[in-house]
Parts: structure tokens; C-alpha cells; sequence
């Protein structure tokens, strides 16, 4: 799994994984990238694309470049919001240099830097500078677009020409806002406003006289946008077919977290159901009966908060979901452990976070997420194929060799140290070290080798309730035992009277049949994705496995009998051997025919509920 950037910390993570019904994820560098790009600019209400900005007024140039390269503050380390602003005011600064010719450093020269208060989307920002041709001082202001329109009086044409702002053009410009929101955009406002020489300014940047908070120039609207990651829709997508439902935890307003939910899939567009989108206070407003019926139906928190992740593992949890959760920070710490598996974020997640998760997702990818769930759910299967075959070999072994030794009026327990000790090992011995060969270990690898498809994906999550052996399970093991016992038995009681096979024969044939139908059990469980050309090239382990027990088998029986105690077989018991074995196959298909409960009665929770299909 660390090919597919998944750290496992804890490795019953994997089997939790195959039964998440629901994954609880942030949205910054996991559904979406982890850079913001400019994707609107606002003059007032007209909107201007790159290459337009030869139209602009000198004086309205001036002051953009000012507001936009020298009010870059940074912001203070370990504050909640550094991320993102460092991210909004670096895809700023790099826009306005490529589109609209900024020149940073000539800018540093011709202006001083008075005073410089830290950006914060949340609020606003405030930088003093000077001009140094003038003397003129002018203070400019960055931050959320509500603030920034609320301080200004006036705006700004590309002619130059300053108007003032009346309740028409407010609401205009309110309503270009929120539209901006609603298509996900991180909304950045601008605004200046000259200061006469009368206003002294101390140390901490206060004016004196105080200024008025409401007569700034209204500069410009910015929006920015992280695009949804190219991975993560069909990652989404993935995982919905595969009946885990997603839902998003971010620090982003209302709007541009529908917006992005809906660019990821998460939210169908269409859709007029209600509750799918709320705020973190709501959520924590809701009585807790209330908060356990609306649990299901809600696909976004907007203005998360770290209690309202962690409420929302509970109650998932109460009911009845298994639960995935992603977490980056030292408060995501609990709601990691709460969950039945904690996902940490690898490049911006905490060392705390990382602890008190089950896996690290080394690239933040949701991409990387939906293979973590397929890992589990192929490791589940890949068990449960194993555990199977283990059985129906255990099975038919233990029930032959007993019948024999009961027939035989032979002790049925064997101490196989004393035999050992007493220097009396028969040659059969190998024989059975290599059927355990065979079965314990070299079908563990052929059984389990494969990785993650596409077919675990399109059926519903394991039910945690559900035995891990179930009724279908139970019911291809005991067929395909019975039909071995029948065969093997009828030929070890009628295979010299009937058949004309001496003693050694008859054992031979035996072994041979128990080996090769064993041999195709192991291809009637495998799960096949794509043509038989394909699996040749992708799972040459697995054909290099089969390719050996075929080689050591026909060895076994034809090079040496001797070691082996077995006997030479003619190429029609051969063909016997292979077509009792070829049986099997279909045997198995009418085996799957039987209708069955799909669990046992006693952890149903429909007892009408039966399966005709293969367990896996």
C-alpha cells in the first residue's frame, strides 16, 4: 500500500476499511489541489479577463499594484488561517505579476512601508504606505469582501473616475459577492484611501485624528479558486458505486463549500433535497434526536469547527456506520481516535494527528483515500477466498483419512513424534508435506497476491455484524468437501475391486485427484479482472505458482515413486484423474445454484433474506 501513498500504522485498519459506510474528509488538498488560482477580477460590477488592463487608468494601476504586492503580511505562525492566506495572497501576487505586468521590486523602491497589519480572509488587513515622490500616505485594505464593501464609500471606474456608492450599486455589488461565493470562489476585496498630512500616525499605525471607517475607494473584487484535484471526482464517484457515502468538514463559508461539493460529485446539482449543506453551528444547535435523524440526509459542514468532526463521528457511529475520518491538525487528535479508522494527512498534517491515526495518506489525495478502501476491501475478500479453501481442503482431508483409518481398524490418532522418534517414517509422509505445502502455503500466495479491482467497488461495504464465515461460504466449503469425500472414498473402497488398480495405484490416484482438484479450486476462487491475455501479463506470480505445483505433482508421481511412494500412471488414468478434477468445476457452479440464507439465522436481520450469489 505505500506504492499507493498509504502508510498503515495499524494493520486492523485494513479489515475496518472493508466495512466504511461513510468517510469523513476536508476539503483543502484532499478533494481539491493544494494551490489557488485567480479566476475572476471585479472593477465595481464589470468583469475583465487577462490582457484587458491596457484600459485602465495609470492612477487605478498604481494603486492595484500597491494594494496587491505590498500588502502581503505574513501571517503568524500557527495561526489557524496561515495556510490559506499564505495560498490567497501568493496566487494574488503571481497573477498580478503575470497579467498585469507588476513590477515588485520597482514598487518596493518608489514606495515605504509605514505600518503592515496581518491578512486575514476572515477580516481585513491594513497596510500604510508612503510614497516617496509625494510624500503621500495611503492606506490600503485587503480582506473579506462584506468588510471591505462595508468601509467604502465610493469606487472606483477604469477611467478613473471615482463614484459614490448608493444603496442601488451596494446591493449590486453585495449580490456579485455572493454570486462569486456560489460558484466557490475565495473572495478577496480591495480598497484605499489617501491621508492628508494633519493626520499624524504613532508607532502602533494610529491616526490622530481617527480616521472614518466608512469613506475608503472600493479597488477591486478577486476571486479565487482551488480546482477540484483531477483524481478525486471519480475517486467520489468510486466510492458512492461502492456504497460509502462522503461528506465534507471544512472552515469555508456556506456557498463556496456547496460549490466545491458539487464539482466533486458529492452534491448532485439537480438535487432540491434540503439539510445536504449546513454550518457548523447549526449542526451543534440541533437537539441530539434531531441531530441523529438529520445525520444521514447531510453531505457538507461549512464553518466546521473541530467539535462539530468529532460530533459527527458519533453519530455516525450511534447509527450504526463504520467510520472513516481524515484530520490534519492537533484537534482533529480525538475525532482521529474516535473513528473506526483514522486517516492523517501526510505533507500538511501534524505530528499529533499522524499518532492518532490508523493511516497516513502520504500525498493528501482522496484518490489515495478510495484505494485505501479498495486495499480493505480486496484484503478482506483475498482472507475470506483463503480461509475457504482452507477448510474444504481441511475438511475433505480430515473426514477421508478418518473413514480410511476406521475401515481399516487402525488407531484414528497417530502420534507422529513417536513414529518419528522411533525412526519409522513412512514414505507417504512426503506426500502430506507436500499437500501442506501446496494448500498452507503456496495457495496462500496465489490466493492472496491479487490487488485492489473494480469489482469490490461496485458491491455494498462488509456488514460488521456478519460472521466472517458466512452461510454461502459454509455452503460452497461443504459441497465442494462432500464431493471430494464421495470421490476419493468411492475409489479407496472400489478402486481394486472395481477398477482393477493395485494397492499403490489406487493411493496414487487418490493423492493426484486431492491435488489437482485442489490445484482448481484455487482458479474457481480467484477474482478475474479483464481477458485471459491480461491476467498472463499482470499476475505472473500467480501463473508461476500454478506452473509449479503442476510441474512438482507430475514429478511426484512420474520421476519419484520411489521417494514418494506413489506409482507411474498410464495416460488414461491420467485422464481420469483430470476429468474427476474438472468435475469439480461444475460442480461448484451448481453448488452456487442452491438458494441459502445468505447469514445465519441468528445474526440476520431479514430473516427473508437469501442469496443465490457467491460470497464474494
Amino acid at each position: 500500500m505505500i506504492t499507493d501513498q498509504a502508510l498503515v500504522r495499524s494493520l486492523s485498519a485494513c479489515e475496518a476499511m472493508a466495512s466504511a459506510t461513510v468517510i469523513c474528509t476536508n476539503k483543502e488538498g484532499v478533494l481539491t489541489e493544494n494551490t489557488l488560482q485567480v479566476r475572476e477580477f471585479w472593477l465595481r460590477e464589470e468583469y475583465f479577463g487577462r490582457g484587458t488592463f491596457s484600459s485602465f487608468a495609470p492612477e487605478i494601476l498604481d494603486l492595484l499594484h500597491e494594494g496587491m504586492a505590498l500588502n502581503t503580511t505574513k501571517i503568524r505562525p500557527g495561526s489557524s488561517f496561515e495556510h490559506i492566506e499564505d495560498q490567497i495572497q501568493n496566487a494574488i501576487l503571481g497573477w498580478g505579476i503575470k497579467s498585469m505586468n507588476m513590477d515588485v521590486q520597482q514598487l518596493k523602491e518608489r514606495c515605504t512601508l509605514v505600518h503592515a497589519e496581518s491578512f486575514n480572509s476572515e477580516y481585513q488587513g491594513r497596510v500604510l504606505i508612503r510614497r516617496n515622490a509625494d510624500n503621500k500616505v495611503h492606506v490600503h485594505h485587503k480582506g473579506t469582501p462584506e468588510a471591505i464593501l462595508a468601509m467604502c464609500s465610493r469606487y472606483y471606474e477604469e477611467t478613473g473616475d471615482v463614484k459614490d456608492i448608493n444603496d442601488d450599486t451596494r446591493e449590486a455589488l453585495q449580490g456579485r459577492i455572493t454570486k462569486m461565493k456560489m460558484d466557490g470562489l475565495y473572495c478577496v476585496g480591495f480598497a484605499y484611501r489617501s491621508v492628508t498630512a494633519e493626520h499624524q500616525i504613532d508607532h502602533e499605525g494610529h491616526f490622530h485624528p481617527k480616521l472614518k471607517e466608512d469613506d475608503s475607494i472600493l479597488l477591486a473584487f478577486v476571486g479565487l479558486k482551488a480546482p477540484c484535484r483531477e483524481q478525486a471526482r471519480k475517486a467520489v464517484m468510486d466510492c458512492q458505486d461502492a456504497g460509502v457515502n462522503i461528506k465534507i468538514i471544512t472552515k469555508d463559508d456556506i456557498h463556496t463549500a456547496r460549490a466545491s461539493a458539487i464539482d466533486c460529485g458529492i452534491i448532485d446539482p439537480h438535487d432540491t433535497s434540503t439539510g445536504e449543506v449546513i454550518e457548523g453551528t447549526t449542526f451543534q444547535g440541533y437537539a441530539d434526536d434531531e441531530r441523529l435523524e438529520k445525520v444521514d440526509n447531510i453531505r457538507v459542514i461549512a464553518r466546521a469547527s473541530t467539535l462539530d468532526k468529532l460530533l459527527m463521528v458519533r453519530c455516525l457511529q450511534k447509527k450504526g456506520h463504520n467510520v472513516a475520518v481524515t484530520g490534519d491538525r492537533v484537534e482533529d487528535a480525538e475525532a482521529l481516535r474516535e473513528a473506526n479508522v483514522g486517516l492523517s494527512l501526510g505533507n500538511h498534517g501534524t505530528d499529533a494527528a499522524r499518532n492518532c491515526s490508523d493511516i497516513v495518506i502520504m500525498d493528501d489525495n482522496f484518490a489515495s483515500i478510495a484505494r485505501v478502501l479498495s486495499w480493505g476491501r480486496t484484503t478482506y475478500n483475498n482472507v475470506q477466498i483463503f480461509t475457504q479453501y482452507q477448510l474444504t481442503a481441511t475438511i475433505a482431508s480430515l473426514v477421508i483419512d478418518f473413514v480410511t483409518a476406521i475401515s481399516a481398524s487402525e488407531p484414528v490418532t497417530i502420534n507422529i513424534v513417536t513414529v518419528i522418534s522411533a525412526g519409522n517414517v513412512p514414505y507417504a509422509m512426503l506426500q502430506v508435506l507436500w499437500v501442506k505445502l501446496m494448500v498452507g502455503t503456496l495457495a496462500a500466495v496465489a490466493l492472496t497476491i491479487d490487488g485492489p479491482g473494480t469489482k469490490l467497488m461496485q458491491q455494498p461495504p462488509t456488514d460488521k455484524n456478519e460472521p466472517f464465515i458466512t452461510n454461502i461460504m459454509w455452503k460452497n466449503i461443504l459441497g465442494q468437501a462432500l464431493y471430494l469425500i464421495s470421490v476419493l472414498l468411492t475409489i479407496q473402497f472400489t478402486g481394486e475391486s472395481g477398477y482393477q488398480l493395485s494397492d499403490k495405484e489406487k493411493d496414487t490416484m487418490i493423492f493426484n485427484i486431492f491435488v489437482l482438484c485442489q490445484l482448481l479450486n484455487i482458479f474457481y476462487l480467484r477474482n478475474y479482472e479483464g481477458s485471459l491475455l491480461r491476467e498472463l501479463k499482470t499476475k505472473r506470480l500467480f501463473w508461476g505458482i500454478v506452473g509449479m505445483i503442476v510441474v512438482i505433482q507430475f514429478a511426484m508421481i512420474e520421476m519419484l515413486k520411489e521417494f514418494a511412494c506413489t506409482e507411474r500412471l498410464n495416460w488414461m488414468k491420467w485422464k481420469v484423474c483430470i476429468g474427476i478434477a474438472a468435475l469439480s468445476w461444475p460442480v461448484s457452479l451448481l453448488i452456487k445454484c442452491i438458494p441459502i440464507p445468505k447469514t445465519p439465522l441468528f445474526s440476520r436481520r431479514n430473516s427473508q433474506n437469501f442469496s443465490y450469489s457467491r460470497f464474494r
